[in-house]
């Protein structure tokens, strides 16, 4: 008898927080984007890492993560295995803004897209130009979110291949 009791408090409380959950959503006011859009705002952000890169602008750099935190991960891929680089934001910063070289990062192929005009996702072949010629290449890959101050970096994967 107490299973049934059990059973039936169980089957109460499930429907009422189905109805909840029901009546929370239906109240969200929140836009109802479920398949990704291309986002136009998420090219402009790969542009101002390019020309950030190019001017060695530490501030402009900065100001396009949600921190110095952000995970930076490479992967070289060789016969005897791959293995992984990782760094932040804050560490690449540095190495651009006081590396001695000429630098540009040039992107092909870019697929930038958002979801929920919340989380978006940037997809692109890269080339890494050192005092004009390419020291290494491959796909990188970022992670975007939306904040009040505009879309920001929250992560960035990439592989390296040297030519």
């Amino acid at each position: 008898m107490w299973k049934l009791q059990v059973l039936a408090l169980l089957a109460v409380g499930l429907s009422g927080g189905c109805a909840t959950t029901q009546h929370a959503v239906a109240r969200s006011s929140a836009p109802a984007v479920r398949t990704p859009a291309p986002a136009p705002e998420l090219l402009a952000l790969v542009e101002k890492f390019r020309q950030g890169i190019m001017a060695r602008d530490a501030n402009g750099l900065a100001a396009l993560f949600i921190n110095g935190d952000v995970p930076f991960v490479a992967s070289r891929w060789k016969p005897e295995g791959a293995k992984a680089f990782p760094s932040n934001a804050a560490g690449f910063i540095k190495d651009i803004t006081t590396d001695a070289h000429q630098l540009e990062e040039r992107f092909s192929d870019v697929q930038a897209m958002t979801y929920d005009n919340s989380v978006g996702v940037v997809n692109a072949r890269y080339e890494f130009v050192e005092d004009g010629k390419v020291t290494n290449h491959g796909q990188e890959v970022w992670s975007v979110v939306h904040t009040a101050d505009g879309w920001k970096i929250v992560s960035v994967i990439w592989s390296v291949i040297i030519p």
